[in-house]
């Protein structure tokens, strides 16, 4: 048996089982203690990689005056089924209407295109590791409320060739893995799919807050309605009780990746020229998913 089970839905149609959940979020290192070879950012590119070349001060700052006004992240695809089935292709869209909450992120402009190539690799979960049943926690959700609220989860259940589209015959149910999440942040979001109002908390910490957002990144839910309501109230009350550091530090870091998931120009900026002016060393992304092109910008103006 799972050592967790949360029924959101008594008539529940698919299983998801989250294997090695969160234990240790936005681990978080001195900048003195910080050797070169832990930092993400200082990763060399390979031959057939584009190779950018270092920046003027002048330069950098232009750059990251685009990012601030922009806060933008592109949708991270969805993974390669275990099978081998084709991988599920992202959002599109090209329109250049105005950055705001929960606007769709391929119709924002981007970030700086060359620094935007320069970047290593999306944000993923780290790989998951073998694992019993006594490890795993179950959600039992319907399929219907994961499609309609995640362009993700409707590809995952849709694709041919995808593992989770097919129900399992041991009990005909669609199982859909999934590996490093928060269980308790993700149980609020699928509660949000689902409807359940009196199960969301009208509230969260600024470490909650960010845990949803790396799940409203993942899932594609920049510009999903189901989230529009809860993440507007949360960010609301989150900025009367917590201010942006004046230093840079990991709750500094956090508020760059809600700023920039959630679209929050203002402070996006105010959190970036934070960094800046306190950073003493690259900046560090805390396995969130902070664009690439972001702190590499950051960290050039710097130098």
């Amino acid at each position: 048996m799972p050592s967790t089970i949360h029924e959101i839905d008594p008539f529940a149609d698919t299983i998801i089982i989250l294997r090695s959940p969160c234990e240790n979020f936005a681990p978080w290192e001195e900048t003195s203690t910080l050797s070169k070879e832990k930092q993400p950012i200082r990763a060399q590119p390979s031959e057939n990689e584009p190779v950018v070349r270092k920046l003027s001060k002048k330069e950098a700052k232009k750059k990251l005056a685009k990012t601030r006004n922009r806060a933008s992240l592109s949708s991270v695809p969805s993974r390669v089924p275990e099978n081998g089935g084709e991988q599920a292709e992202p959002p599109s869209g090209t329109s250049s209407r105005e950055q705001g909450l929960f606007q769709d992120p391929d119709s924002a402009p981007g970030v700086d295109r060359e620094v935007e190539n320069s970047r290593v690799e999306p944000f993923v979960p780290a790989s998951e590791p073998i694992t019993s049943e006594d490890d795993e926690i179950h959600y039992l959700v319907s399929s219907r409320h994961l499609m309609l609220a995640s362009p993700w989860f409707r590809r995952a259940l849709t694709r041919e060739g995808f593992i989770e589209a097919s129900k399992d015959p041991s009990d005909g149910r669609y199982h859909i893995p999934a590996s490093g999440w928060d269980q308790e942040a993700f149980l609020i979001l699928l509660n949000i799919f689902h409807v359940r109002t009196r199960q969301v908390p009208a509230t969260v910490s600024l470490e909650m807050l960010a845990k949803v957002a790396v799940l409203v990144d993942y899932y594609e839910l920049l510009n999903a309605e189901v989230m529009e309501r809860d993440a507007r109230d949360w960010i609301t009350e989150l900025k009367r009780s917590v201010k942006i550091p004046s230093t840079y530090c990991r709750d500094l870091m956090m508020w760059i990746c809600i700023a920039q998931v959630f679209h929050m120009s203002e402070e996006f900026e105010e959190a970036t020229a934070v960094a800046i002016k306190g950073s003493e060393g690259w900046i560090q992304t805390l396995d969130l998913p902070i664009h690439q092109g972001i702190t590499c910008t950051l960290s050039t103006c710097l130098d």
